[in-house]
């Protein structure tokens, strides 16, 4: 039998792992704001648990419930929790779904962060929304041609750079910084046969960020 000493023992070392080379201190308000998160998740579900009489419900069967409450009743659902709670979490936002998302491999920081600040050497040098911050980057373009382009043509558009030329300049990939406007303008004269457009994620743009700010290319 496992003593309460034992699994107090593993689930330090499983979050001494976890925290890697990040200094202590700076992992405990991770650590502590990520608990409370799922307390305010938990306390979410346990009280849609006992309102919709559901008190048998294993948490997975919870969350299924709750979400399906959510598109049949939307905000008179989230008036009700928080007429009990003072606050709601809704569904896509629940730490259950982080988790899961995170295990299925589906996890990414805009889907829980409408704004964000961009923190260089302990100073707040920028806060801006998801959607403009990556409106703002670069975006990855795969265009297919049916017969053969120029480099020169797609040179000289605005903000737009080579990376890639295959098939006898025919398939070309690119980077476009900003809009894309001047490259669709200039791809309509042009028969494309595909064109394949990337955003990029949040985590690529803070990357991308930062090496720019340090001089990284």
């Amino acid at each position: 039998m496992i003593t309460s000493e034992e699994i107090k023992r593993r689930l330090w070392e499983g979050a001494n792992e976890l925290r890697g080379s990040m200094d202590a201190s700076r992992y405990k308000d991770y650590m502590l704001g990520l608990m409370f998160y799922k307390f305010l998740s938990d306390k979410t579900l346990e009280t849609f648990r006992i309102t919709a009489g559901v008190e048998k419900a294993t948490e997975k069967e919870l969350v299924e419930e709750y979400i399906n409450a959510k598109k049949e009743y939307g905000e008179a659902l989230e008036k009700m929790i928080q007429d009990v709670l003072g606050y709601f979490v809704s569904p896509e936002y629940l730490y259950q779904i982080w988790l899961k998302d995170i295990n299925d491999g589906n996890f990414e920081v805009q889907k829980v962060a409408d704004r964000v600040g961009i923190i260089r050497k302990g100073a707040l040098v920028e806060i801006a929304s998801t959607e403009d911050l990556i409106g703002r980057s670069l975006t990855r373009a795969i265009v297919q041609f049916e017969e053969e382009v120029s480099p020169s043509d797609l040179d000289k558009v605005p903000n737009v750079q080579i990376l890639r030329i295959n098939d006898n300049h025919r398939a070309y990939t690119l980077e476009v910084r900003g809009e894309m406007n001047g490259l669709i303008k200039t791809l309509a004269n042009y028969p494309v046969l595909d064109l394949e457009i990337n955003k990029p994620s949040l985590e690529e743009v803070f990357l991308k960020y930062y090496e720019k700010k340090e001089g990284v290319e």
